[in-house]
C-alpha cells in the first residue's frame, strides 16, 4: 500500500521486541474477518504504515521547515507505538477494558504509553529516546501543537492509513481516498495549526466522507457487530472468575506475559473453558453462526436531533431495562445483547449560526482546517463550497439488540409492539 517502507537501526531494535512483535497476533479489525475475508490484517502492518505516513508528512513541502530531524525522528518513533498496546481483537476487548468507554486509563492510547514507559523503556533510552515524551505524544499531551495534530487529530497519520488499509483488505472501495494530495496539501496556518491548502480541499473532503462510509459499511456492520458482542460476553465472564487479565491484573504483567496478550491467548481461553454457556458462544463463533438482530433503531442525527425511536431503545443499555425486556420476553438475559454505535462527518459542531468563535478550542484544534494563500483558515465544515458544510450536523448512529437464533422470533415480537408508536 505504501511501497517500500525504511526503518533506522533504533527503530529496527525496538520493531525486534517481543512486546512489538505481538502486535503480529491482534487483528487490526477484530472481529471484521466474519463478513469481510480479507480483514485479517494486523495492528504491527498498520502501525509500519502510520509511521510510514507521518515521516511523508513532516517531509512533505508544506510542513519540513516546521520540524527539525530531531523531532522528525521522535514522530516516527511515536507513530510506531502508538497501538503497542492494543488489547486482543483490538477494539473489541478494549470496550470490555473500559467497561464500555467509563474508564479512560482502559483506552488503548493509555496503554500504550504504559507499555512504552515500562516495557520498553530500556530499549528506547539505549536508542536515544524519551519514553515518557513518546508517551505524551500519544496520549496528545506533547507540548508540540503539531505533533499533537499529526498524531491525534480529525487529520492524523492514523487514520490516513487504517481507512486506506481497512479498504484495501475488506474489499470496499469506500475508504478509499487520495493519500498522497492530501500529504501534498497540508499547511499550517498563522497560529501554527495544520490545515489543508486551499486547493486540496476536496481530496480533505473526500477523505472526511470516506471515512464516515467506513463506520457505516464496516466498523458498524451487524453481522461484525454481533460477534464483538459474543466475545466481549464471553470476555466479561472469564474476567470475572479471574481466568483472564483485567485492566488491573495488566499492570502487573512482565515483558514475557505481555507478549503472548493477544488473539491466540483470547481464543485459547475461550476454548479451554469448561462453561457451558462459553462453549455455547465458541460454537457459534467457530462455526459463524451470527446472533440475530431483534431490533434495531438509526439515529442519523441533525442538528443535535435524533429519532425517539433511536433514544428509547438506546435506553436498554441499562442493565436494569434489559433485565425487564428479558422477564417479559421469557429470553434469557445472557442470550440479549445491546450494542450502539455512533460516528459524525466531524468532530467540530459549530454552534448556531455556525460561529467558529463560539467553539470549544480543544475540537478547533483537532477539526479539519482549510488555509489560503494569506494563511488564515477556517474548518472546512464551514466552507460553503464543500459538501462537508452541508454535512456539518449530520452524525450517524446504529443501536441494535441482539439474541441468539433460537430466542429470535419471541423477542422480535416484543419488541416490535413495545416500540410501535415511537415508528408513526
Amino acid at each position: 500500500m505504501h511501497g517500500y517502507i525504511g526503518v533506522t537501526a533504533n527503530e529496527l531494535d525496538v520493531i525486534d521486541t517481543p512486546v512489538f512483535q505481538r502486535l503480529h497476533n491482534i487483528k487490526q479489525l477484530g472481529m471484521a474477518y466474519t463478513v469481510f475475508p480479507g480483514a485479517t490484517h494486523t495492528r504491527f502492518a498498520h502501525s509500519l504504515g502510520v509511521m510510514q505516513t507521518i515521516d511523508k508528512l513532516v517531509t512533505s513541502r508544506g510542513l519540513r521547515d516546521h520540524i527539525p530531524p530531531s523531532e522528525r525522528k521522535d514522530l516516527r518513533m511515536a507513530a510506531l507505538l502508538h497501538d503497542v498496546g492494543h488489547y486482543p481483537l483490538s477494539h473489541v476487548i478494549e470496550v470490555v477494558m473500559t467497561d464500555h468507554g467509563k474508564y479512560e486509563d482502559g483506552r488503548h492510547e493509555a496503554n500504550s504509553a504504559k507499555v512504552i514507559t515500562k516495557h520498553l523503556a530500556q530499549e528506547l533510552n539505549k536508542n536515544g529516546f524519551d519514553p515518557k515524551e513518546l508517551s505524551q505524544k500519544i496520549l496528545g499531551k506533547s507540548e508540540e501543537t503539531l505533533h499533537n495534530q499529526l498524531l491525534a487529530s480529525e487529520l492524523d497519520a492514523d487514520r490516513m492509513d487504517y481507512l486506506l488499509r481497512d479498504a484495501q483488505n475488506t474489499g470496499v472501495r469506500y475508504g478509499t481516498h487520495d493519500i498522497d494530495r492530501l500529504v501534498h496539501s497540508m499547511r499550517l496556518d498563522k497560529e501554527g495549526r495544520l490545515a489543508v491548502y486551499d486547493k486540496g480541499m476536496h481530496a480533505a473532503e473526500d477523505y472526511m466522507i470516506a471515512r464516515y462510509h467506513m463506520y457505516g459499511s464496516v466498523y458498524s456492520h451487524k453481522v461484525v457487530m454481533g460477534f464483538a458482542e459474543l466475545v466481549q460476553h464471553a470476555y466479561e465472564i472469564l474476567m470475572k472468575s479471574g481466568k483472564v487479565y483485567s485492566l488491573k491484573s495488566l499492570g502487573t504483567l512482565d515483558s514475557n506475559q505481555l507478549s503472548s496478550f493477544d488473539d491466540n491467548y483470547l481464543f485459547s481461553k475461550l476454548r479451554s473453558s469448561q462453561d457451558r454457556h462459553l462453549s455455547d458462544i465458541v460454537r457459534m463463533i467457530m462455526k459463524r453462526e451470527p446472533l440475530e438482530v431483534a431490533f434495531e433503531a438509526n439515529m442519523m442525527m441533525q442538528r443535535g436531533k435524533a429519532s425517539q425511536l433511536f433514544y428509547q431503545v438506546d435506553l436498554l443499555k441499562n442493565t436494569d431495562q434489559l433485565s425487564k425486556v428479558a422477564k417479559q420476553s421469557r429470553v434469557p438475559r445472557k442470550w440479549i445483547f445491546h450494542s450502539s454505535t455512533r460516528t459524525q462527518l466531524s468532530r467540530l459542531q459549530l454552534p448556531p449560526p455556525f460561529d467558529v468563535g463560539k467553539a470549544k478550542s480543544k475540537e478547533m484544534t483537532e477539526a479539519i482546517h482549510i488555509v489560503d494563500d494569506s494563511g488564515r483558515s477556517r474548518p472546512l465544515v464551514s466552507e460553503t463550497r464543500s459538501l462537508a458544510y452541508y454535512f456539518k450536523q449530520l452524525s450517524l448512529g446504529t443501536v441494535r439488540i441482539y439474541t441468539s437464533q433460537k430466542y429470535s422470533d419471541r423477542l422480535k415480537k416484543l419488541l416490535s409492539e413495545k416500540y410501535s408508536k415511537f415508528r408513526k
